[in-house]
């Protein structure tokens, strides 16, 4: 799963990276035409073409901007849900999943053969392909596999509305409240001084760039775009650095949901309450039995509906204020655990076991 987010960080720079060397190009020009020792006139014909056509440039920029910006996005969405059903595949059994999920892969299923048959769709698998899954799934054999593409077979454009539809789909339920109640999204608004939304009125009004996106993406695409649309460079900057934003705390959400598979089925390992809390990162336990590395995966669980699982990383372990790097568990054992992420006291803490933490990883 996390490959998925870390190649659509990489591409999102890349894209941001071109805006800026546009942009760059530009500034570079100016700077030509304000120095009398570059006024030959070979520098005055070439500076000549390029300023005729920055206006055309702009658009040409822009458009190949937003397009590239929706494209990743909509990439990006149907690779992590088709990352995340390969997860639960792997940690349940077919029976096991949620009936939902189940009743939606039946469904999707049907509709992606007929799409197949009427070469409605562009896709590797076949139709023989498809059956073989759908019947592997039917039949509850040990190892199956989703029809991924049935989960995010496109009916429109990737708005908020279809990514919260293709979510419900995989039994994950209001959305945007769950984004918003992500550690990204308090840590964005942290660091730009945001009010925290409260009602679902205002958690609707979140990142209605997405939807921007979409429609300045479909002007585009239709020839529609006029030259009042285009927008500066730093707004087309913003809104990438916001796709960004959403693309990982849609990770986080669905992230979430595997430490919930992962625990119904005994795949994590318990630590128990904290003893003591210090300042932002650092929790300490009693630690009876099993043990701790750094390095480990640290599940918070707590009965809280938008955020009820977050999870870190161990980043320093103590007994008795000395620095370890491993720790056992036994009668009287009380460590110190310094986490990635900001902890609480309030709730139970639990090591992902290695299996897991390989498969989100991937």
């Amino acid at each position: 799963m996390r490959s998925v987010l870390l190649e659509m960080e990489r591409e999102l720079g890349a894209l941001a990276q071109f805006v800026s060397s546009s942009e760059a190009e530009e500034s570079l020009i100016a700077i030509l035409q304000s120095q009398e020792g570059f006024r030959t006139e070979e520098v005055r014909q070439r500076s000549a073409v390029i300023i005729e056509g920055l206006t055309n440039k702009k658009r040409y920029v822009y458009a190949v901007s937003i397009v590239s910006l929706y494209g990743a996005l909509e990439r990006y969405v149907e690779k992590l849900v088709h990352a995340y059903l390969s997860v639960l595949s792997n940690i349940l059994g077919y029976t096991a999943i949620a009936e939902g999920i189940r009743r939606a892969h039946l469904n999707g299923s049907i509709d992606y053969l007929q799409a197949l048959r009427d070469e409605r769709v562009k896709s590797e698998d076949t139709v023989e392909e498809v059956i073989k899954r759908l019947a592997g799934c039917i039949k509850e054999d040990e190892i199956f596999e989703f029809n991924a593409k049935a989960f995010t077979l496109r009916s429109g454009n990737m708005n908020r509305k279809r990514i919260a539809e293709i979510c419900e789909r995989v039994e994950v339920k209001t959305l945007l409240r769950r984004i918003d109640d992500t550690v990204t999204i308090s840590d964005f608004e942290e660091r730009e001084e945001m009010a925290k939304r409260k009602s679902d009125e205002e958690v609707r009004g979140t990142f209605k760039e997405i939807d921007e996106i979409v429609e300045t993406r479909n002007a585009v695409s239709h020839g529609a775009l006029q030259m009042d649309q285009i927008e500066d460079n730093e707004l087309v900057k913003e809104k990438i650095e916001k796709v960004g934003i959403f693309g990982k705390a849609l990770y986080e959400v669905l992230e979430q949901e595997v430490w919930k598979c992962a625990l119904e089925v005994g795949k994590m390992k318990r630590i128990g309450v904290p003893i003591h809390k210090y300042g932002t990162n650092v929790v300490c336990f009693n630690l009876e039995t099993g043990s701790v590395r750094r390095g480990d995966w640290m599940v918070l669980v707590r009965n809280k509906q938008g955020e009820p699982f977050r999870r870190g990383i161990v980043e320093t372990l103590q007994v008795n204020n000395e620095e370890r790097e491993d720790v056992d568990g036994g009668e009287g054992v009380q460590i110190g655990i310094g986490l990635s992420v900001k902890v609480s006291k309030n709730g139970e803490y639990w090591i992902a076991e290695k299996e897991i933490v390989e498969l989100v990883s991937q």
